[in-house]
């Protein structure tokens, strides 16, 4: 009983033990339960939260089982519920390239893992492209092997990959482009080195590209000597204020290539105290030839290569300046070609351009290398002497020792062509300081001067005296007026009797005379010359013909003027014009006049050049009925060898001749040959200046049939001339009787 009793504590412990250990048991089955569901949970949310996408797939189905929240966003949807409704309902398809999820397949089958396979699939919510990256591994069942699933992870690249394919697009642009990227490093120690070039650079540059890096001194040994310490001195300010770098500079490619380049960058200091450039070299050869073409054309005389006035004009501030500073005295020499016209005219302009360029030549060598010569259009040329010390009557001998020596240049005589031809200069000269106003009153003076050296003879020079100014500037105002005065009706005809030698009245010459407001009646020799330099010549001899052809028409209506002639002079560039005949044949026939009354005086400059022309053109106004006069004979080189060749009526003999036949037995013997001359052509004759009876006596004598001159009467209106006639009318008659 008591052993009873005691066997039933035993049980009743054991049991209570047993009984404890179940409770246990159980206790710490729910507690590793709540731990795993505690774990899992952590686990879902870490995987909840990973920026990667997550997911399980039905190896035998293909049915998404799982996914993530990122997974969902990277598709373009808010949870995971809605990526696996949108993936398993099957009407969209995820990758973008055909076949690309069977490729993907058959790796993951057959290796049992893929990594990081790339691909680009579409949003589910817009249906745009994107890129991602997919990893993937089979999970499969541990008795069997059989695959259950496979879980992977997608990654959003697109940015990556859009950046890659920016990389790759600027790489083949720097590649392409006209010049070419490079950095530039200068390291604290002061040594350079190039991290990255482009490949056009190195193409660009001519360069021996070596493996890592190009050698920088291999690149500036290229860099023109010239250019190098510009070229380093903007590097070493750009690396000093830490600004844009920009630099223009030749490179020397190789032994015949030289090009212009233009470098520009931005420093950037990093960290160990370097600067790195990143710029950009381009060839500009092309720009900086052009910029040197449109300076010359801008700066120099195209025919003669000189300075032209902009450029001289400069120069001369910079030498009033440079005097200034020094306190010296330099001189300007303004050069104008004697009578250069007239060799235009008989010539042609291929001449005249010949002779240019050889005076400009000749003056070069008359200077020293620091002077200037320009060229300021024209036959004006201007010389710039610098630094003639500081004693003004030194300068001023300097600067006539020069003007000295150009003379003899030019008493060398010019080759044009294989013609010899003579020319002389006139030379103005300004002697200035650092006091002296400003450019245009110097250049003025010179041009005055030189007004001057050709009023004293030509093949000279002057000093320019102030004294001067007024009387030159007093010609610069007359050709501005000139051009007005046909356009104000300031132009008319005097007319200067052509007699016999009992003084009656058979023809006149129509002279030009100017009406000027302020000056009053000018006569040709004082604006005529202007003319012809200002090119009004034209519009001035046109007035003339249109001027006599009305004065012959008028004359019809006057019973005492029918009988007489009228001559008026044609100037060479007027005959030159090719429709010079046409023009007159219209206007004689328009006018109605007797074209014999009408003659044409033309001076031996139209007969010097292209003379086969001039007679044709002479013999086509003769068919109309014209007559021809030859103006100053004597005078020219080649009147007694070529008169014959041309269809003239009459010769006037110059009065520089007539008027001193009583002194000169030279002038008495050449009028003799050229009544000779005339009497064997059958031409009339004409002498001009007759002032006294011994010359009509001696010009009769010879068989000189007319005259003009004082003796008989000066030049007088077309009134005066209508009286002259009217009063020997009845004269006339009786000798008509």
């Amino acid at each position: 009983m008591d052993w009873m009793t005691g066997g039933n504590i035993w049980l009743v412990a054991a049991n209570l033990f047993l009984g404890l250990l179940l409770v246990f048991w159980m206790w710490r089955c729910r507690e590793l339960v709540a731990r795993a569901r505690r774990t899992r949970d952590r686990y879902r949310a870490t995987i909840e939260n990973l920026a990667e996408g997550i997911y399980q797939r039905s190896c035998t189905t293909g049915r998404m089982v799982s996914a993530n929240t990122s997974l969902a966003r990277i598709c373009g949807l808010r949870t995971s519920a809605e990526l696996l409704a949108a993936v398993n309902c099957g009407r969209q398809t995820w990758y973008v390239e055909p076949g690309r999820h069977d490729a993907f397949m058959r790796r993951l089958l057959r290796d049992g893992a893929v990594s990081n396979f790339v691909s680009e699939v579409h949003r589910h919510d817009t249906g745009k492209p994107i890129w991602v990256t997919e990893s993937a591994r089979i999970v499969r069942d541990e008795r069997t092997g059989r695959p259950l699933f496979y879980e992977g992870s997608v990654r959003d690249i697109t940015e990556l990959v859009r950046h890659n394919q920016l990389e790759e697009r600027l790489e083949k642009l720097a590649d392409n482009l006209p010049g070419g990227l490079f950095q530039l490093v200068r390291r604290p120690d002061g040594r350079f080195a190039c991290p990255y070039v482009s490949t056009s650079f190195v193409t660009l540059l001519g360069l021996e590209r070596p493996t890592d890096e190009i050698r920088v001194n291999d690149y500036l040994r290229h860099v023109h000597g010239e250019d190098l310490a510009g070229y380093l001195a903007a590097l070493d300010r750009s690396a000093r204020q830490m600004t844009f770098w920009a630099h223009e500079f030749r490179y020397i490619r190789d032994p015949s290539t030289t090009m212009w380049l233009l470098v520009t960058a931005t420093p950037e200091k990093l960290a160990d105290g370097s600067i790195i450039w990143h710029g950009y070299v381009c060839d500009v050869s092309q720009r900086k030839i052009a910029e040197q073409q449109i300076h010359k054309l801008a700066y120099y005389d195209p025919l003669t290569d000189l300075p032209n006035r902009r450029l001289f004009t400069q120069r001369l501030e910079e030498a009033i300046a440079a005097n200034r500073r020094r306190d010296e005295h330099g001189a300007v020499l303004f050069i104008d070609i004697d009578n250069f016209k007239t060799l235009n005219d008989t010539q042609g302009h291929e001449m005249g351009d010949l002779l240019l360029a050889q005076v400009a030549l000749r003056l070069r060598e008359c200077v020293r290398e620091r002077d200037t010569v320009g060229r300021f259009g024209g036959d004006e040329f201007v010389l710039l002497l610098d630094g003639l010390g500081a004693d003004r009557a030194d300068a001023i001998a300097n600067a006539t020792g020069a003007a000295n020596k150009i003379l003899r240049e030019f008493d060398r005589g010019f080759n044009l062509a294989g013609m010899l031809h003579s020319a002389t200069p006139s030379i103005g000269i300004v002697v200035f300081d650092g006091d002296s106003h400003t450019t245009a009153e110097i250049i003025k003076g010179a041009d005055i001067a030189m007004y001057e050296a050709k009023k004293s003879g030509r093949n000279n020079y002057a000093v320019f005296d102030p004294a001067s100014l007024k009387s030159v500037a007093d010609v610069y105002s007359l050709q501005r007026e000139l051009g007005a005065a046909i356009r104000r009706r300031e132009l008319f005809f005097e007319f200067q009797p052509v007699v016999e030698a009992d003084g009656r009245v058979v023809g006149a010459e129509a002279l030009m005379r100017w009406n000027h407001p302020q000056r009053g009646i000018l006569a040709p020799g004082e604006f005529v010359p202007m003319a012809e330099m200002t090119g009004l010549i034209m519009d001035i001899s046109e007035w003339a013909l249109d001027q006599a052809v009305a004065t012959l028409a008028d004359w019809r209506q006057r019973p005492a003027l029918q009988g007489i002639s009228l001559a008026v002079n044609i100037s060479v560039q007027q005959f030159r014009s090719d429709e010079f005949v046409e023009r007159m044949r219209r206007r004689i026939a328009e006018s109605g006049i007797d074209p014999a009354r009408l003659t044409l005086e033309l001076t031996e400059h139209v007969m010097a050049r292209d003379p086969e022309t001039v007679a044709r053109r002479m013999e086509a106004l003769k068919q109309i009925g014209l007559r021809f006069s030859l103006d100053d004979f004597g005078t020219g080189y080649s009147s007694l060898s070529q008169l014959n060749r041309f269809p003239f009526d009459e010769v006037k003999i110059d009065g520089a001749f007539v008027s001193d036949i009583e002194h000169r037995a030279q002038n008495r013997t050449l009028i003799e040959a050229i009544l000779g001359m005339a009497r064997a052509l059958g031409l009339d004759t004409v002498a001009e200046h007759v002032g006294s009876p011994y010359q009509v006596e001696f010009l009769e004598a010879r068989g000189c049939m007319r005259f003009q001159g004082f003796y008989y009467h000066p030049p007088i209106s077309i009134a005066a001339l209508v009286d002259l006639v009217d009063a020997q009318q009845p004269r006339l008659r009786v000798v008509n009787a």
